[in-house]
């Protein structure tokens, strides 16, 4: 008899224990408050994210135009200021430079490089394949494309182009990358990069030249 007591009192204190919904809230708030902080806190670094992506894609573009845009042969001054002038477009360089304690010219790696296309072949008439050639290469913090030809791919590289730009007209390319350093979430993310090519056709000249191009193009 007593051990059906015991035991009785014991299915009764276990289904109270069950029943009693104090300090459940408590507990959901113990397991949820740090994603919910996390969330919070990680907020102000995807927006970051989301428009340092969006400036690397200007920055890219922007510097493709004023290349382009050339109606002179450009110097090494004209280029390097091009290049300096990277900041200023994109105002997010000198957030990560100093995020990143690096100086302004090593915060972010940018190539101008002016492509010149060849028809292969001397029968070459209407429906032609081309060949690419570096007119010349700058850079600032990245690498240069090494004068030579370069190839038709599926990626933008160094040594290759997009097989879609190769046409009869020649481009000027522009390669950068950016990063961005999360505040918050950095433990998590690390450091973002983002890579952005643009590809722009002269304006008013039949290939952007420089006052030192590769062999075979004149300045």
């Amino acid at each position: 008899m007593l051990t059906e007591r015991r035991a009785s009192r014991s299915i009764g204190e276990a289904k109270r224990f069950l029943a009693d919904r104090r300090g459940i809230a408590a507990l959901e708030f113990v397991l949820i408050a740090p994603i919910m902080i996390l969330l919070l806190g990680s907020l102000p670094d995807v927006v970051g994210v989301v428009s340092a992506a969006k400036q690397a894609t200007k920055l890219a573009e922007t510097m493709g135009q004023l290349v382009s845009q050339a109606k002179v042969t450009l110097t090494e001054n004209d280029i390097n200021q091009i290049l300096n002038a990277a900041p200023l477009v994109d105002p997010d360089i000198l957030s990560y430079a100093r995020a990143a304690d690096v100086a302004v010219e090593n915060a972010a790696s940018i190539t101008i490089t002016s492509v010149a296309f060849t028809p292969i072949g001397n029968s070459c008439a209407t429906t032609c394949q081309y060949e690419a050639g570096v007119v010349f290469s700058r850079t600032l913090s990245g690498t240069v494309r090494e004068c030579g030809k370069l190839s038709a791919g599926s990626t933008n590289s160094p040594t290759t182009l997009p097989a879609e730009v190769f046409s009869a007209n020649s481009i000027v390319v522009v390669d950068v990358e950016t990063h961005f350093k999360p505040f918050a979430t950095s433990f998590l993310t690390g450091e973002v990069s983002f890579k952005r090519s643009s590809y722009f056709r002269p304006r008013y000249l039949e290939n952007v030249t420089s006052t030192k191009n590769c062999p075979g193009y004149a300045s």
